[in-house]
């Protein structure tokens, strides 16, 4: 397959991924609120490669589509409707579940069932058999939303920024800060481990389970659950979906 530019453009932020001779050698991102950012950021980085594009927010992502084909330049975009990887997607799942779930049994599976979580603005669950077939999946507000959703709908709680070197505490907490840092982490670890005991259960017991999104290398060193941890999951799953589709097309 040609060369390619994948990109992921999620609620929160938009991830861009070079892809060279089949592997990823490059990835940078931004928020998707400045979509014209984004694209001065492809203009200088993408050159004339082709643009493989998957998104959960309409209006970025038809900037960023109008844009590329306004100049000429092949576009790709990953649909569920009339994808061949994985069977028994239902109609209205969001393009980078299906990207997560292709990547996770297509390069971590090996041959098995897999289960991918990403660990984002929402966290989900993917569920795909040994045989490519969806098997069901989860989801509920992100770490970091429920954090701010805390503050929000409870006057006399504070707003507490939640960080990669936030302390993990087992133990109960003696201050308001701390108490709304551990036990929303503690409670989603909790969910994670629940939710790989659901999938593993439905798949018929062993399945690989890796973690992707922004909250995955704090959640997922805090549990035995995850077996891998791969921040560009989504990319990479967008450019094997672009390559079976023929998008670009394979060297003659």
């Amino acid at each position: 397959m040609k060369d390619l530019v994948a990109v992921d453009v999620g609620n929160t932020r938009t991830s861009c991924g070079l892809f060279r001779g089949g592997l990823l050698r490059e990835t940078w991102h931004h928020p998707t609120c400045e979509p014209q950012a984004v694209l001065r950021l492809l203009e200088s980085r993408a050159d004339s490669l082709p643009l493989a594009l998957c998104s959960v927010v309409p209006a970025a992502s038809a900037v960023l589509a109008g844009h590329w084909r306004s100049r000429g330049r092949e576009l790709f975009e990953v649909r569920i409707e009339g994808q061949q990887i994985i069977s028994g997607i239902y109609s209205t799942m969001g393009a980078d579940r299906l990207a997560d779930a292709v990547a996770a049994w297509k390069l971590y599976g090996a041959g098995g069932p897999a289960l991918a979580i990403d660990l984002g603005t929402a966290t989900t669950l993917t569920a795909v058999s040994a045989a490519g077939e969806f098997r069901g999946g989860l989801i509920t507000l992100g770490l970091g939303r429920t954090m701010a959703a805390l503050h929000q709908e409870a006057a006399q709680l504070p707003a507490v920024e939640l960080t990669e070197e936030a302390d993990w505490q087992r133990m109960l907490a003696f201050d308001t800060e701390a108490a709304i840092t551990a036990g929303t982490l503690q409670a989603h670890v909790s969910i994670v481990e629940q939710w790989v005991k659901l999938g593993r259960k439905a798949l018929g017991g062993q399945a690989v389970c890796v973690a992707t999104g922004g909250w995955s290398s704090l959640l997922a060193r805090q549990t035995k659950a995850v077996d891998y941890i791969d921040p560009d999951l989504t990319l990479k799953g967008i450019y094997l979906i672009a390559g079976r589709a023929g998008v670009p097309a394979d060297p003659a």
